[in-house]
């Protein structure tokens, strides 16, 4: 989700970068890889959080647990990937944001499928 946010939100700079990005018809033809990669995320995110499930409001638990995920891994992730890619600034800010977001809706969505 972040990559496609990305895209549509900064189209020059992923045009200034093609060596570091698959093309969009490359993209398209390992859809399936980006699929089984969310399903996994999903089935782990689902099992830590029902390990660390509490008497508290489930949206609240879910808000907690999507921050906790971002600061786990999206924002090293990108910070990591800034320090050895040659990608610019913004693009990774944009990145942060992006999947910071979509980990806090992920959070929300696992603590609602797991509410009681």
């Amino acid at each position: 989700m972040g990559r496609l946010l990305v895209k549509i939100n900064t189209p020059l700079i992923l045009l200034a970068l093609p060596a570091l990005y698959r093309s969009d018809e490359d993209s398209q033809n390992l859809f399936y890889y980006m699929l089984l990669a969310y399903a996994l995320i999903g089935i782990g995110l689902t099992w830590i959080y029902r390990m660390g499930k509490s008497d508290q409001p489930w949206i609240s638990q879910g808000i907690r647990f999507g921050i906790a995920i971002a600061i786990l891994t999206t924002i090293p992730t990108y910070m990591l990937s800034y320090a050895v890619q040659p990608i610019p600034a913004i693009l990774a800010v944009k990145q942060i944001l992006f999947d910071s977001t979509t980990m806090l809706l992920m959070g929300i969505l696992v603590a609602f499928v797991n509410r009681k």
